[in-house]
């Protein structure tokens, strides 16, 4: 084990200290407690669109860059069209000059990218060590502000992960000091978040969060207006359970995710499915999609359909497919149109998706050949021009 901490540039001594962490925290792990007295996720009111528009769908860049990484983009969109993304950039994933990058696309053209937190500025704000940043997570406030939450270690791996949250008020364009969410009692290590949060009921916000020491699990973080953690639900029990969940309301009280494999999982993408808001989850499943390790991104339309993406190779991550679930369906229809990426075998991944005014549909990813972070903009005629009845 301090072998495969060292190749990952961590000292001796940090590997045992990270390793009896993750080691408590997994003890410190808590089961399931659901009572009817328990917060449920808020389920979205669906509505009907007099006439679906022309099919619409567009590819753009980003960001670009000659060095390094860029990487685990997330984005955010506006009523009044204006998106927000962010995604990290540095030499290398989990290097010290990870920064948090933001551009925003107002009037059609994306703003020059420009870094809005670094681990150098953290460690001066927060007067201790913080190793690096990762995984930016957008999503709406019910107060109006951006909440953006992310990832912060406090040594070399991240398996000393932390996750911090974080608000902005004006648009996105700095973010307030963060807010580390307690999700454990020892060290409060290990847990990092790839996917926004979702509004429960009270002014509640549940953010789904996921551990990688050792085996993948997930839970659901619940907390507050604050940051305050008030509850967490686990999705799928002990051992390698997938990780990186992205929450999706299948209608009613039914909510389902996909989740990345981990370990020794098959090579498919997992379906767990909660029948009563979120409160319990089914043990993860695998899937008929081949996923080879990477996340599932998912977003529902305004009247009940539904959008997602992956990797379907069992290899590598060289292609992201689309898939249309229509409104009352449970089939999920393959899109004939494949975002392919070059012939390495790791060319592109991490997607995210935003709706704006639930009808358009943004996606965001990493391109690996060319360091950047790319945009597709797409409709729901358009996802229905090209899906194919009955499955594929």
């Amino acid at each position: 084990m301090v072998a495969w901490f060292a190749r990952l540039g961590v000292s001796a001594p940090h590997a045992v200290f990270a390793f009896a962490a993750g080691a408590l925290t997994l003890l410190a792990w808590p089961p399931e407690r659901p009572s009817a007295q328990v917060a449920r996720f808020t389920a979205p009111v669906d509505r009907q669109f007099p006439d679906m528009a022309a099919a619409h769908f567009s590819e753009d860049v980003i960001a670009s860059y000659k060095n390094g990484t860029a990487h685990s983009p997330s984005i955010l969109a506006f009523d009044d069209g204006r998106l927000l993304a962010t995604w990290f950039q540095g030499s290398a994933e989990a290097q010290r000059d990870v920064a948090i990058q933001a551009s925003h696309r107002i009037d059609g053209g994306w703003s020059v990218p420009s870094a809005i937190l670094s681990a150098p500025e953290e460690r001066l704000a927060r007067q201790h060590f913080v190793a690096t940043l990762g995984n930016p997570a957008l999503f709406h406030g019910a107060d109006g502000s951006i909440k953006l939450a992310h990832v912060m270690t406090v040594l070399g791996g991240w398996s000393t992960s932390r996750i911090a949250l974080r608000s902005s008020t004006d648009g996105g364009r700095t973010f307030g000091k963060a807010k580390v969410l307690r999700l454990s009692p020892f060290f409060n290590l290990s847990h990092l978040v790839r996917f926004p949060a979702l509004e429960m009921a009270d002014g509640l916000l549940g953010l789904p969060a996921y551990g990688e020491f050792i085996w993948g699990m997930t839970e659901i973080a619940v907390f507050d207006k604050t940051g305050r953690v008030v509850d967490k639900r686990r999705i799928g029990g002990g051992g390698n359970a997938g990780i990186q969940a992205d929450l999706l309301w299948a209608g009613g009280d039914t909510m389902e995710t996909f989740l990345r494999p981990t370990g020794s999982m098959r090579q498919r993408a997992y379906r767990s499915e909660s029948r009563d808001a979120g409160v319990t989850w089914s043990d993860p499943v695998p899937g008929e999609w081949p996923n080879s390790g990477a996340p599932v991104c998912s977003e529902r339309f305004a009247d009940g359909a539904a959008v997602l993406a992956s990797n379907e190779d069992e290899r590598g991550r060289r292609r992201l497919v689309l898939r249309y679930r229509p409104a009352n369906e449970d089939t999920w229809r393959r899109i004939d149109t494949e975002i392919v990426g070059d012939a390495g075998a790791e060319s592109l991944s991490y997607c995210a998706i935003a709706l704006e005014r639930g009808e358009i549909a943004h996606m965001v990813y990493s391109r690996f050949s060319d360091r950047s972070i790319r945009h597709v903009e797409f409709n729901q005629r358009w996802l229905v021009d090209h899906s194919a009845k009955g499955g594929g």
